[in-house]
């Protein structure tokens, strides 16, 4: 179960992470109407905020040792500014925001190779690295289709693809605190298998 569950949360971050790159700057561009020129200077330096949040994030889940509580907080907090820094900010705050977002589904993949490393065999690891992501980057296509679709689909409008984003989120964060009981529950299954009989 453990492995099947961090393939879904590869499979939510390799999408999310894709249609992000690849839709932003059509976003930015021709939906907030702010130039070339200046869109790649706030992009450029939501990614340099993205790669320090990745950090971030990662240096939390190490430090708390809590991998999959840490993931399941920032896909909840993705949730809620992927919505907000769509459709509540300036057009340069948009392009800041959402480019600063990347780091969730980024620091996510990274949690997720993590989390093989406690909740597989280890016999496993090396093969089952090789299926989630290879099943995650083959199946992560549809998510800039989907979002081209829906925005012909309104008419030009980007909402529903963000809310679709939303939703992969929420998906997201779900997984990780199912992955969070299941270790809790093995931890406490080999505790119980340490204590000496009475």
């Amino acid at each position: 179960p453990s492995f099947w569950l961090i393939m879904v949360c590869q499979i939510v971050a390799a999408t999310t992470v894709y249609t992000m790159v690849q839709w932003i700057p059509t976003y930015i561009t021709a939906f907030r109407h702010v130039p070339f020129r200046s869109m790649s200077g706030w992009i450029t330096a939501g990614y340099s905020l993205a790669t320090i949040l990745t950090l971030g994030i990662g240096y939390i889940a190490d430090r708390t040792m809590q991998r999959s509580l840490t993931a399941a907080c920032a896909c909840l907090l993705f949730v809620v500014f992927i919505v907000s820094g769509s459709l509540l900010l300036s057009p340069f705050g948009s392009a800041f925001a959402l480019s600063a977002l990347i780091s969730v589904p980024s620091a996510a993949a990274a949690l997720n190779g993590a989390l093989l490393y406690a909740l597989v065999r280890p016999e496993a690891i090396a093969r089952a690295t090789g299926i989630y992501v290879g099943i995650a980057n083959i199946a992560s296509a549809i998510g800039p289709a989907l979002f081209g679709v829906l925005v012909n689909a309104t008419g030009g409008r980007f909402a529903v693809g963000f809310l679709i984003l939303a939703l992969l989120g929420i998906v997201g964060a779900g997984c990780y605190f199912a992955l969070y009981q299941l270790s809790s529950l093995s931890a406490e299954t080999l505790a119980g298998r340490r204590e000496p009989p009475a």
